[in-house]
């Protein structure tokens, strides 16, 4: 989950969705994720990060939830995005697969 200043970001890693909420929790809009198994969001102050179990991939995603040229292979088991202020994140994960 992740908060842009204005929008709650969800993460559906059942159906692969990724859903931007107002602050009362409805649904305003939902996008298809870019991997397979969406797991975590973070914030930068521009972009969306998301780590996908799936395809062990960090994606940098729009606000619009389309895809700019950015992913990394991640490669951890229990990857967490963490999110230091508005300018950068910080990737802390578990063990290596």
């Amino acid at each position: 989950m992740a908060w842009d200043g204005s929008h709650i970001w969800l993460s559906d890693s059942i159906e692969n969705l990724i859903y931007k909420l107002d602050t009362d929790g409805t649904v305003i809009e939902q996008y298809q994720g870019p991997g397979s198994i969406p797991t975590g969001l973070a914030f930068d102050g521009s972009h969306l990060w998301l780590v996908d179990w799936g395809t062990d991939t960090i994606y940098k995603l729009k606000t619009d939830a389309s895809m700019v040229p950015a992913l990394w292979p991640a490669g951890l088991i229990g990857l967490v995005v963490v999110l230091l202020g508005a300018g950068g994140v910080v990737l802390r994960g578990g063990s290596a697969r």
